[in-house]
């Protein structure tokens, strides 16, 4: 599933669908890859897909600005992710933004994955991630990962190489290597 909500650079509320991520979504969709989830303002996300002429048929909206679906939202996060440490108000108000509620949603295992990063920085991104989802068991070094194709390149995974934690963990200790290279090596 293929989650993404991104501003327009417009006066539009924020949550509106970015065109480059519709184009993708609708491309990744028509190759059988995902079903597109888009989280935001449903009536936005349309108006925003019917503008860059892109079909949203086949793809879901879950429309984060309603009160009833926050709730129910925050209900089932707390219910399921006690060890968030999250109350069903403090998820509530999380969740007015589109990606927080979007983690939420894969937390509790109703997306794959979410798309945030074009108009989001990856601060951004990784507190919404490590407040929703939490860190995988045994770690506890927040890193990243990047996953390069390329062509010319032959490993023991093809033409796909990563570099570990480009961005995130600055002048790691020993301990956070291990726990990068762990992550690393899970991804």
């Amino acid at each position: 599933f293929l989650t993404q909500w991104l501003d327009l650079g417009m006066k539009l509320p924020k949550g509106v669908t970015e065109e480059k991520i519709l184009k993708a979504a609708r491309a990744a969709q028509d190759t059988g890859a995902i079903i597109p989830v888009y989280v935001g303002a449903e009536a936005d996300v349309r108006a925003a897909a019917e503008s860059f002429g892109v079909s949203l048929e086949g793809a879901e909206i879950i429309d984060n600005t309603s009160d009833e679906a926050k709730a129910a939202l925050a209900a089932k996060f707390v219910a399921a992710r006690p060890d968030a440490g999250l109350s069903e108000k403090a998820v509530i108000r999380k969740s007015k933004d589109p990606m927080y509620f979007a983690y939420a949603l894969q937390a509790l295992h109703e997306l794959d994955s979410v798309f945030a990063g074009l108009v989001h920085t990856t601060g951004e991104v990784i507190l919404a991630a490590s407040t929703m989802l939490g860190l995988a068991p045994g770690i506890t070094t927040v890193s990243s990962i990047g996953i390069v194709d390329a062509p010319y390149y032959t490993g023991s995974e093809g033409n796909l190489f990563a570099f570990g934690d480009a961005a995130v963990c600055v002048d790691p200790s020993p301990e956070e290597h291990a726990d990068i290279a762990i992550s690393a090596c899970e991804t």
